[in-house]
């Protein structure tokens, strides 16, 4: 599939998937990325598994993510990107690293 890359500030009442959009692939940054940060990254990401995160959303400090298929993590968005161990959709990120990169495959 393609890659698709989001960049958004979460807050309470955004709706993120908004309009029946699909996530393939999700990161969250400390600061905001330019332009050229954006699309640099988007050109390191490739294309996409089976599997896709169709929804994200902030609760009480934690990230959760709905997805489907097996969902992946790693702290470079270059990868590596190893299953997540016990995840099963919906499934609850404590953001407590300085970032996390987040695929469905």
């Amino acid at each position: 599939g393609d890659t698709k890359v989001m960049g958004a500030r979460l807050e309470q009442a955004t709706d993120h998937m908004g309009a029946g959009s699909v996530m393939y692939q999700w990161a969250t940054y400390s600061g905001v990325l330019s332009a050229s940060d954006i699309s640099a990254k988007h050109a390191a990401l490739g294309g996409g598994g089976s599997g896709a995160i169709s929804s994200i959303a902030l609760d009480s400090g934690s990230v959760i993510i709905e997805y489907s298929g097996t969902l992946k993590s790693s702290s470079s968005v270059t990868g590596p990107y190893t299953p997540v161990a016990g995840a099963s959709s919906p499934h609850s990120v404590t953001p407590n690293e300085a970032q996390a990169f987040f695929i469905a495959e």
